[in-house]
């Protein structure tokens, strides 16, 4: 797909999502569950890099203010701790 296929997919420009795959723009949870459902993926955890880690729980995530799938969480939770700078 093109970035500004994938980009019109999930409500962003195209010139955000370049900024989002280079690191200079943060992006959202949701904006990531858009893109992995845009890329027909199964998993967010599909678009973590390989070197990329999981750490083992050092302190709780809390999802605010969420009501989220448990299975969602959990792909969440994981997500994140593979954050680069988690450590």
């Amino acid at each position: 797909m093109k970035q500004v296929e994938v980009a019109a997919q999930i409500g962003l420009t195209r010139a955000s999502l370049a900024n989002i795959e280079k690191g200079r723009q943060k992006i959202m949870l949701h904006q990531i569950y858009r893109i992995a459902e845009a890329l027909r993926i199964e998993s967010i955890l599909d678009l973590v890099p390989p070197r990329f880690s999981t750490s083992e729980p050092d302190e709780p995530i809390v999802f605010v203010e969420s009501d989220m799938r448990e299975d969602l969480r959990v792909q969440a939770e994981q997500f994140v701790r593979r954050a680069p700078g988690r450590r």
